[in-house]
């Protein structure tokens, strides 16, 4: 398993070449992407731009707008997505993600279960044809749930189950800390799966003072920050299957945002790397 660096989501918007400097600088081993940017660059770019930097790929983030009407998730699969997507393969970037949310104000839960199969087979069946894994991110913090009419899924263990209902062997999970922390899953559940089942891991921390059922989705801190999440463990269960993935860090941290972007970079590398040292990697 590897670092990568995803500027966005310390709420800095970087080019791609200037993220891969920043990556460089600062010890990640690979970079993210969006669809955007390798549209625009072109994939024999991205990889000159990686190359040149020692990078390794991490995510392309591709529009997947698969809740809405069933003529935005045609449009999305449909038009660019065929170029976009033989880029990214060919540029090295094999994964994507979307979200599976926890619960739905409109659909009881065998709609949505059926809804959910429906839209995301297509998803999947699309990015297949193209080789792309995709990966579904469950979404655990009570306090969102609970805004919800009715319950969906929102453990690892449902959403790896959808996954498989979907029938398409490039699908597996989007592992986020927080996540696992929130819904209740020991950590030793992760050494229970294989690396095929990962698709990314999000590494983060949860507010201090507060327990898994009293955590705010969008409220979060750097990994290690506080103690609430166990970061260090997470790494030694994603070594015990030799996970070769990418890693990325997703805190929700304002003091991020207000910091430049080279300052938000450095903070995260500092925290990562001390989780990395604690895992003994």
């Amino acid at each position: 398993m590897y670092r990568s660096l995803n500027p966005n989501m310390l709420g800095h918007r970087l080019g791609f070449a200037e993220s891969c400097a920043a990556a460089r600088k600062h010890g990640f081993e690979g970079v993210d992407i969006t669809g955007s940017e390798l549209k625009e660059l072109g994939a024999s770019q991205v990889q000159d731009i990686l190359e040149s930097h020692d990078l390794v790929p991490g995510i392309v983030m591709l529009p997947l707008r698969y809740t809405g009407p069933d003529a935005v998730l045609a449009g999305d699969l449909t038009g660019n997505f065929a170029d976009t997507a033989d880029a990214a393969y060919a540029a090295g970037y094999t994964r994507t993600t979307t979200v599976v949310m926890p619960g739905s104000n409109d659909r009881d839960f065998k709609s949505n279960w059926d809804f959910h199969v429906a839209r995301l087979g297509s998803v999947a069946a699309a990015l297949e044809f193209h080789g792309l894994r995709l990966g579904l991110e469950f979404i655990g913090p009570r306090t969102l749930r609970d805004t919800f009419r009715h319950s969906f899924l929102h453990t690892m263990d449902s959403v790896l189950g959808l996954a498989a209902a979907l029938d398409c062997a490039n699908v597996g999970l989007l592992v986020d800390l927080f996540h696992l922390y929130t819904s209740h899953t020991q950590l030793e559940d992760v050494g229970g799966l294989t690396n095929r089942d990962i698709v990314l891991v999000h590494l983060n921390d949860g507010q201090a003072g507060l327990g898994p059922d009293e955590q705010l989705d969008l409220v979060r801190d750097l990994p290690g920050a506080n103690g609430v999440t166990d970061c260090a463990g997470l790494l030694r269960q994603l070594k015990s299957i030799d996970y070769d993935g990418p890693c990325s860090v997703e805190p929700f941290l304002q003091r991020l945002r207000d910091a430049t972007a080279d300052e938000a970079i450095a903070e995260t590398s500092t925290a990562l790397g001390a989780c990395w040292t604690e895992a003994g990697l």
